[in-house]
């Protein structure tokens, strides 16, 4: 049987999660692999979205290590 762990994950870094998937989602939904046509403004709204989802997703991932605790 594997051993478990207790994780606790509080709703305030849960959401980096959700809001690190919207933005990495938007981003596949409004760009394409190759060939694109941008504005300025267009490439700094997906540099935006890049920097903020995958900053939420780092900040998930660390909290989320943070908060295993050994089996009690």
């Amino acid at each position: 049987m594997d051993k478990k762990v207790h994780v606790h994950v509080s709703s305030k870094v849960y959401k980096n999660l959700q809001v690190g998937i919207d933005c990495l989602e938007w981003i596949q939904e409004n760009t394409r692999y190759n060939g694109m046509d941008l504005t300025d403004d267009e490439v700094k709204d997906i540099h935006a979205k890049l920097v903020v989802g995958t900053t939420a997703l780092l900040d998930y991932a660390e909290k989320f290590g943070e908060a295993i605790s050994p089996e009690q």
